[in-house]
Protein backbone atom coordinates (compact mmCIF):
# COMPACT_ATOMS: atom_id res chain seq x y z
CA UNK A 1 0.00 0.00 0.00
CA UNK A 2 2.60 2.80 0.93
CA UNK A 3 4.22 1.62 -2.60
CA UNK A 4 1.19 2.99 -4.05
CA UNK A 5 1.22 5.94 -2.33
CA UNK A 6 4.83 6.84 -3.03
CA UNK A 7 4.27 6.50 -6.69
CA UNK A 8 3.15 9.87 -7.52
CA UNK A 9 6.10 11.25 -5.62
CA UNK A 10 8.73 8.51 -6.44
CA UNK A 11 7.71 7.23 -9.26
CA UNK A 12 8.03 3.35 -10.29
CA UNK A 13 11.70 3.32 -9.07
CA UNK A 14 13.65 1.27 -6.53
CA UNK A 15 13.56 4.19 -4.24
CA UNK A 16 10.53 3.73 -4.09
CA UNK A 17 10.53 -0.15 -3.56
CA UNK A 18 13.39 0.79 -0.78
CA UNK A 19 11.32 3.60 0.90
CA UNK A 20 8.12 1.54 0.59
CA UNK A 21 10.11 -1.50 2.51
CA UNK A 22 11.67 0.56 5.40
CA UNK A 23 7.76 1.60 6.31
CA UNK A 24 6.87 -1.82 6.23
CA UNK A 25 10.04 -2.47 8.64
CA UNK A 26 9.07 -0.06 10.74
CA UNK A 27 5.16 -1.24 11.07
CA UNK A 28 6.31 -4.70 11.50
CA UNK A 29 8.52 -3.70 14.39
CA UNK A 30 5.59 -1.54 15.84
CA UNK A 31 3.09 -4.32 15.80
CA UNK A 32 5.82 -7.00 17.09
CA UNK A 33 7.78 -5.75 19.81
CA UNK A 34 4.75 -5.91 22.47
CA UNK A 35 4.16 -9.25 21.92
CA UNK A 36 8.48 -10.05 21.42
CA UNK A 37 8.98 -8.26 24.91
CA UNK A 38 6.35 -9.91 27.06
CA UNK A 39 7.67 -12.95 25.88
CA UNK A 40 11.50 -11.96 27.15
CA UNK A 41 9.90 -11.19 29.89
CA UNK A 42 7.81 -14.53 30.50
CA UNK A 43 11.22 -16.69 29.18
CA UNK A 44 13.10 -14.67 31.91
CA UNK A 45 10.82 -15.06 34.90
CA UNK A 46 11.69 -16.96 37.76
CA UNK A 47 9.26 -18.33 40.33
CA UNK A 48 8.46 -16.85 43.86
CA UNK A 49 9.52 -18.35 46.91
CA UNK A 50 6.01 -19.52 46.99
CA UNK A 51 6.39 -21.14 43.67
CA UNK A 52 4.13 -18.89 41.92
CA UNK A 53 5.06 -17.69 38.41
CA UNK A 54 4.82 -13.89 37.75
CA UNK A 55 2.61 -13.95 34.95
CA UNK A 56 -0.08 -16.50 33.79
CA UNK A 57 0.83 -15.99 30.12
CA UNK A 58 0.92 -13.65 26.98
CA UNK A 59 -1.92 -11.22 27.60
CA UNK A 60 -1.16 -11.58 31.32
CA UNK A 61 2.42 -10.34 31.05
CA UNK A 62 1.44 -7.64 28.71
CA UNK A 63 -1.49 -6.09 30.72
CA UNK A 64 0.75 -6.27 33.80
CA UNK A 65 3.63 -4.39 32.08
CA UNK A 66 1.09 -2.00 31.10
CA UNK A 67 -0.36 -1.22 34.33
CA UNK A 68 3.12 -1.31 36.61
CA UNK A 69 5.24 0.14 33.93
CA UNK A 70 3.26 2.26 31.51
CA UNK A 71 2.33 1.83 28.28
CA UNK A 72 5.22 3.04 26.27
CA UNK A 73 7.43 0.11 28.17
CA UNK A 74 6.21 -2.57 25.20
CA UNK A 75 8.28 -0.69 22.81
CA UNK A 76 11.07 -1.19 24.55
CA UNK A 77 14.16 -1.27 22.51
CA UNK A 78 12.52 -0.35 19.67
CA UNK A 79 15.66 0.91 17.85
CA UNK A 80 17.15 -2.21 17.95
CA UNK A 81 14.43 -4.23 17.07
CA UNK A 82 14.09 -2.17 14.19
CA UNK A 83 18.08 -2.45 13.56
CA UNK A 84 17.20 -6.38 13.16
CA UNK A 85 13.71 -6.49 11.52
CA UNK A 86 14.07 -3.81 9.23
CA UNK A 87 16.88 -5.17 6.92
CA UNK A 88 15.06 -8.13 6.85
CA UNK A 89 11.55 -7.24 5.87
CA UNK A 90 13.26 -4.39 3.10
CA UNK A 91 15.30 -7.35 1.52
CA UNK A 92 12.23 -9.38 1.90
CA UNK A 93 10.22 -6.98 0.14
CA UNK A 94 13.02 -5.70 -2.47
CA UNK A 95 13.73 -9.82 -3.49
CA UNK A 96 10.11 -10.54 -3.57
CA UNK A 97 9.70 -7.52 -6.05
CA UNK A 98 12.03 -8.35 -8.20
CA UNK A 99 10.90 -12.35 -8.12
CA UNK A 100 7.74 -10.44 -9.31
CA UNK A 101 9.23 -8.20 -12.04
CA UNK A 102 11.41 -11.36 -13.47
CA UNK A 103 8.69 -13.63 -13.74
CA UNK A 104 6.23 -10.89 -14.97
CA UNK A 105 8.80 -10.66 -18.24
CA UNK A 106 8.82 -14.25 -18.82
CA UNK A 107 5.06 -14.65 -19.09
Amino acid sequence: MCKKLLVPYLGATKANVLLSSAVAGLGASFCSLPFDNAKVKMQSMKAAADGRMKYSGLLDCMMKTVRNEGLFKLWVGFLPFYAVIGPHSMLTLIFNDAIKSILDTHR
